[in-house]
């Protein structure tokens, strides 16, 4: 949403690495889109990306649930076994998608898998003076019972950050679905809704 470097620089980074299909899910005002469509274009046809481009009313809700239902439609649009939601500002590993894949074809009773996070930090100053790479956990709800795994969840620190990680498309689909149902398209609410309805779902690593 309304933020065209981020994008370009986001897309151009993925578009170098062989995933079956990129989905953008764009919110932004016209004259953003338009820059945002000519950054797709660019790299269909110089780098051979796949990349699906959605469009969708610019936001306007003030607790985001025009966002919640973006997403939530966006994923349906998903036709690979697994998907995996990527923010703007963020950058994936592909050797850690490699191992998440992995790990999922051998482990049928999970459905979710995510390596740690590292968070960026510089100084507030104008000038950067320096790059700091913080680890964020890595956390596994491995426990056979449901209420073990939210228990478990609950008292984590950091999140495991379920919302991000890659994730078997159906239960990806089904979990958006359920939050759709259930009326909350308000971010206040809805990312905590995702977390705990992957984690009752299922195992994750």
């Amino acid at each position: 949403y309304n933020r065209n470097y981020y994008l370009s620089r986001c897309l151009w980074y993925h578009s170098h690495f062989p995933l079956s299909e990129i989905i953008v899910a764009d919110s932004s005002p016209e004259d953003k889109k338009v820059a945002n469509r000519e950054t797709v274009r660019k790299l269909v046809e110089k780098h051979g990306a796949n990349i699906r481009y959605l469009e969708y009313p610019p936001e306007t809700e003030k607790y985001g649930g025009d966002i919640t239902r973006k997403w939530a439609d966006a994923v349906q649009h998903v036709e690979t076994e697994y998907s995996q939601v990527c923010t703007d500002k963020e950058f994936l590993i592909p050797a850690t998608l490699c191992k998440c894949i992995a790990f999922l074809d051998e482990h049928n009773d999970y459905d979710l898998a995510t390596g740690a996070r590292y968070h960026i930090k510089s100084s507030k100053s104008s000038d950067i003076e320096y790059f700091e790479a913080s680890p964020g956990r890595s956390l596994s709800l491995d426990y056979p019972d449901p209420l073990a795994r939210l228990l478990a969840f609950s008292v984590s620190r950091p999140y495991p950050f379920n919302l991000l990680a890659l994730q078997r498309s159906h239960v990806h689909k089904d979990a958006y679905n359920k939050l759709s149902e259930s009326g909350i398209n308000d971010l206040r609410f809805g990312e905590h809704g995702l977390e705990l309805l992957s984690v009752i779902a299922s195992k994750s690593v």
